[in-house]
């Protein structure tokens, strides 16, 4: 834990190029006590990375700048080979305990890191995005104040490479048939905090799985009955750029996914869940169709709608395949969505058909 709070003025110069938050701005430092005489409940902080060295020093500034009064921060990197250590080093001071090591990808060193923690409440924020300014008071206010809450998650902001907002990643509370049917994540990472006993109850996160395992994480946790809710507040900023969409990754998580889901299925005895999986694989297509478009990936889409259609035929129609049909347009905003509802209406009319996909 900091023996005093990072200032800003105790940092090192931001380049000169950059302003406002994290560069040249900081929350407002917290006092070490609550109103009632309480210290702030412990935090920690983990961010793993490697060679996202163009952004970390704003992720890591973001961290220390917030004014909180009682964190722990801890970065595992692995093996970075660009100018990721070289940061670190100048950060030394404010960061708990850092390594650069070899490791087995994104998720193993967020159990590092996890494991290594010594607070009531932890959180990650990867080393491409960032916090915004106060949130971790908001998170640990809210999640500390109900006794029934175990967990705690806001919106995000979408920012691309000059930290530039460019749309919303909207939270919302989690449903646990819409994560499984859809594979949609309401849930942004970026600024959640949950109480460790969440962790070692239902233990670490999943290393076999190389993108959705946070989604497959709050599925477990929703099945051991855990309290997950969301308020109204921007608590951190996902960056989207071109490392961080790729067909191969979108590929793989579509395998990925279809693990989850049947793993899912196999180990439920509730067979309202295991209705629901067995849908989820069958719609596999469709929801990777609309996992695609979300990423902007035109190609994968109409290779995902061509294969609903030869699985599932008609009703492919109604669901995979006006996406398909959207991707080859350009120019897409608004008008796109009305146009993808007026032929989803009109298709389901000229053709009804029984078990539509869950959308």
């Amino acid at each position: 834990m900091f023996e005093t709070l990072p200032k800003l003025d105790k940092l090192p110069d931001p380049p000169s190029e950059k302003r406002g938050w994290p560069w040249t701005e900081q929350s407002d430092p917290l006092l070490e006590t609550r109103k009632k005489g309480e210290p702030w409940p412990e935090i920690s902080v983990v961010t793993p990375s490697y060679n996202q060295g163009r952004f970390i020093e704003e992720t890591l500034r973001s961290v220390l700048l917030q004014g909180y009064p009682n964190l722990e921060y801890i970065v595992v990197d692995g093996g970075s080979t660009d100018e990721t250590t070289e940061i670190l080093d100048r950060y030394d001071p404010w960061i708990d305990h850092w390594v650069s090591e070899p490791d087995r990808g994104q998720t193993h060193a967020i159990n590092k890191g996890f494991q290594r923690a010594s607070s009531d409440a932890i959180t990650w924020i990867n080393s491409d995005d960032i916090l915004l300014p106060g949130v971790l008071q908001a998170a640990a206010s809210h999640l500390f104040d109900g006794e029934d809450c175990d967990a705690v998650f806001g919106h995000a902001r979408l920012i691309d490479e000059q930290s530039a907002t460019t749309g919303r990643y909207t939270a919302a509370p989690p449903d646990l048939r819409s994560m499984i049917l859809r594979w949609h994540n309401p849930l942004p990472q970026q600024g959640f905090l949950m109480r460790r006993a969440v962790y070692e109850d239902c233990g670490p996160f999943d290393e076999r799985l190389d993108f959705p395992m946070d989604l497959e994480y709050w599925i477990r946790c929703l099945r051991r009955g855990k309290t997950i809710e969301v308020i109204d507040r921007d608590l951190g900023g996902f960056r989207a750029h071109e490392a961080s969409k790729t067909q191969d990754q979108h590929i793989q998580f579509t395998q990925d996914m279809v693990d989850v889901i049947t793993r899912v299925r196999d180990e439920t005895e509730n067979e309202t869940v295991q209705a629901w999986c067995d849908q989820s694989l069958r719609q596999r297509y469709y929801n990777a169709a609309l996992n695609a478009y979300a990423w902007e990936q035109p190609r994968l889409v109409r290779e995902y709608a061509w294969k609903d259609w030869k699985k599932r035929g008609g009703p492919a129609l109604t669901s995979s395949v006006p996406y398909a049909v959207l991707s080859g347009l350009p120019n897409q905003g608004a008008w796109v969505r009305w146009l993808y509802l007026g032929i989803r209406r009109r298709l389901r009319e000229l053709m009804p058909v029984r078990g539509r996909p869950y959308d």
